[in-house]
């Protein structure tokens, strides 16, 4: 199962989990609050949520769109000096999947599905070990994400 959460700390630091079947990654949603192309003068935590809804959407899409033979990033890490991805390589029906990060800063989840199908620098993560997963069943995990955003933050 690949999860991504967002555990309000009132922070916007080590707030967010991404959880793999290999790993957890913690990471920040400072760049969901300060996002200028999305719900501009917002910084709530109600909008952090709909931002992690609207990149788990770009997700879903990415991963539906992917050749047979592609490959596609999925970004969920966003910093000054660095983006956080998952990389994600299709062979058939059945996607390995990477944690890693790329030297590119500061860039907003609103404008991340720029990269979500190139990323010329995208390096394996020191402490990241490769998974595979059925491309169905990633997206039925990335469908039950999105859910869990839906109701009281609404």
């Amino acid at each position: 199962m690949i999860q991504l959460l967002f555990e309000d700390n009132q922070s916007a630091h080590a707030d967010l989990v991404l959880q793999t079947p290999t790993d957890e990654c913690r990471c920040d949603s400072y760049y969901f609050l300060i996002d200028s192309n999305f719900e501009r003068d917002n910084e709530s935590p109600e909008k952090v949520v709909r931002g992690l809804a609207a990149l788990l959407g770009k997700w879903q899409s990415a991963v539906v769109n992917a050749a047979d033979d592609g490959t596609v990033f999925l970004p969920f890490d966003f910093s000054d000096e660095y983006t956080g991805w998952l990389k994600c390589e299709f062979n058939g029906a059945v996607a390995n999947v990477t944690r890693g990060w790329s030297e590119m800063g500061a860039v907003f989840p609103s404008d991340s599905e720029k990269w979500m199908t190139s990323l010329s620098d995208f390096q394996v993560a020191d402490d990241s070990a490769s998974f595979s997963i059925e491309r169905l069943e990633l997206l039925s995990a990335i469908a039950a994400n999105l859910k869990e955003f839906e109701g009281d933050w609404a």
